[in-house]
């Protein structure tokens, strides 16, 4: 298997289930084909950057020099990623991808998108329109709306200011500390409030926080909670990353 890089910290309770779903992914393979314990886990390599800083590091909307210092901090800790023998990288987050193309400019490394994962995703289920749940940078940022409509998929219009405040607490409060029930019921009253279960519409959980709030869903890309489709992207993007672990006919 090629040795996977995992920016990670961006917040921890989502590194830590990239990093379970690898292993598990890995074990269940292993079972299947027959082989004897202990069941292998994938070769990686975890960078963790402090979210403290990398929050205080964030620029401003559409002024690219506001944001030179936090596309720093991501590109050079692929750059260690690369030096520890990673062959291929993936940021545990959503949010930096707002700046994906910045992040990865001159990297002599090929970095895996959650925005290309989510969107593969969304298309396997043939589905055709997508909603985003998100910090505030992921909904305000273009990101989504330009990767998702670039493979046919329109994007539904954003949330309100008041509710992306709201869901900004839920994320960096609730589930940051493990408590699921109101976040739950606000991602469900949301996605009832964009008619999600009555249109051919994906609810797309665009920070690695929101799909905390369904564990019983935790390993499963997407899943259907109350006749409404939900993209794990979390989930989407570790079972891509393994699976181009597995692929050594495609380039490191």
């Amino acid at each position: 298997m090629k040795k996977i890089g995992i920016i990670g910290g961006l917040a921890w309770p989502s590194t830590i289930d990239y990093y379970r779903y690898l292993c598990s992914r890995c074990n269940d393979r292993h079972r299947k084909q027959g082989g004897s314990e202990p069941s292998p886990t994938p070769p990686m390599v975890i960078e963790s950057v402090n979210i403290a800083e990398t929050r205080q590091l964030r620029g401003i909307q559409g002024d690219d020099d506001s944001w030179r210092s936090f596309d720093a901090v991501f590109n050079e800790a692929f750059q260690r990623l690369r030096l520890a023998g990673a062959d291929f990288g993936l940021i545990a987050s959503n949010t930096p991808h707002s700046r994906f193309n910045s992040i990865t400019r001159n990297l002599d490394f090929h970095v895996l998108s959650i925005l290309d994962t989510t969107a593969d995703t969304i298309i396997q289920l043939g589905m055709g329109r997508a909603m985003i749940l998100g910090t505030p940078v992921t909904i305000r940022s273009p990101m989504y709306h330009d990767a998702l409509s670039a493979h046919g998929i329109n994007v539904a219009d954003p949330i309100d200011d008041t509710a992306i405040d709201e869901l900004a607490e839920l994320i960096d409060g609730s589930l940051y500390h493990g408590e699921v029930d109101v976040a739950r019921q606000w991602i469900l009253d949301a996605a009832r409030s964009a008619n999600a279960s009555q249109e051919s519409l994906a609810v797309c959980l665009a920070c690695t926080e929101l799909p905390l709030a369904f564990p019983e869903h935790r390993d499963d890309a997407s899943f259907i909670v109350d006749g409404i489709t939900f993209i794990n992207t979390t989930i989407a993007h570790a079972d891509a990353a393994f699976e181009l672990a597995l692929d050594e006919t495609k380039a490191h």
